[in-house]
């Protein structure tokens, strides 16, 4: 889960947006391996400057994972901006939309993307990228998927805790990172996708009214469909979907107890009057973050206001590593679980 040297190098150049999935690899020429070993590799000649060998690499694996080439597309821009061969670049993130992909919203922000801006053909792919991100919203709807601690006890109601992904994020990604000993052996977990798109496999939870509405309907069809104690609701997430979770308990579009967020963006809207009245209504929570995360100064005026309004918190600040789940998170997770409920 952590990522070392490879990860804090994915981070400096926007490679978070290409998250390491473990796709099936199909045996091809150089190797059998699947495409996070394969990313691996990648990450090692990129960390080491060798970037003439790294395309190298993503040029005679192109073809290897279909379905994926906006990965390699994006890669080997990537790499071609360190080569400075822009126009080789934008060749490749061509190919990506001639196979009918195309490219986050948030994927060439950076000052590694300054070059390419104002080369020919530049503008005509960001221009295809928001079409098709447009395109996509029009049918995008919210998704649940529910995870149940054993089998139900008849006459038992249990306690939920709503899961919400990063921004850029599935289920699919999120799920497998935000677990817990305590959460998924007593918990109905509701893991909840938005409608927001990002990517092509990516959502988020940025827009505030489209997030309340979605997690308010999220949590009204599982009370409906499962024996919750509505009495102890928890929410959580990670980045976008720590930021969608404190939309949800400050603004009341669930009637949580508690929250554990990770590495989050901090609504700007949530004043002293709100956590006031999340205070009155006996809310506490635990904001994880880590010291290579860009937003601790946030981070740490949002912990300001919980202690200045008497909002029980834990702040968690994590050493060494970036914006991404740390290692023990499934303990932190259940730490934070048991300050919920020490009431």
């Amino acid at each position: 889960m952590g990522r070392p040297a490879a990860w804090r190098l994915a981070a400096a150049i926007g490679m978070m947006l290409i998250p390491a999935l473990s796709l099936p690899g199909r045996a091809g020429e150089e190797t059998g391996r699947g495409y996070p070993e394969f990313r691996a590799e990648l990450m090692e000649l990129y960390n080491a400057e060798r970037y003439a060998e790294a395309a190298e690499l993503l040029e005679k694996n192109y073809d290897r994972f279909p379905g994926q080439e906006w990965k390699m597309s994006y890669n080997m821009a990537v790499v071609c901006a360190r080569l400075e061969d822009y126009e080789r670049g934008i060749a490749y993130l061509r190919k990506a939309h001639e196979k009918g992909q195309w490219f986050s919203a948030w994927a060439f922000a950076g000052g590694l993307w300054e070059p390419y801006r104002g080369m020919e053909g530049f503008d005509e792919i960001l221009s295809h990228d928001l079409e098709m991100k447009e395109k996509a919203q029009k049918t995008a709807g919210p998704k649940l998927e529910v995870a149940l601690p054993g089998e139900l006890e008849e006459g038992r109601k249990y306690p939920l805790f709503i899961a919400l992904h990063g921004g850029g994020e599935n289920i699919g990604e999120f799920r497998p990172n935000w677990r817990s000993g305590v959460m998924e052996s007593e918990f109905i977990i509701a893991y909840v996708q938005s409608s927001q798109v990002v990517s092509m496999t990516g959502f988020s939870w940025e827009q505030q009214e489209v997030t309340k509405k979605e997690l308010r309907e999220a949590y009204e069809k599982v009370c409906a469909d499962y024996p919750v104690d509505t009495s102890e609701v928890i929410i959580g997430g990670f980045s976008s979907g720590g930021y969608g979770s404190l939309v949800a308990v400050f603004f009341e579009a669930v009637p949580a107890i508690g929250f554990v967020i990770l590495c989050p963006p901090m609504p700007e809207n949530i004043t002293e009057a709100e956590a006031a009245k999340a205070r009155d209504r006996g809310v506490r929570g635990t904001l994880i973050t880590t010291e290579l995360d860009n937003r601790v100064p946030d981070q740490r005026r949002m912990a300001d206001l919980f202690r200045d309004t008497g909002l029980q918190y834990q702040f968690i600040l994590l050493p060494d590593i970036g914006h991404w789940y740390p290692d023990n998170l499934s303990e932190l997770i259940d730490q934070a679980i048991a300050h919920i409920r020490n009431r």
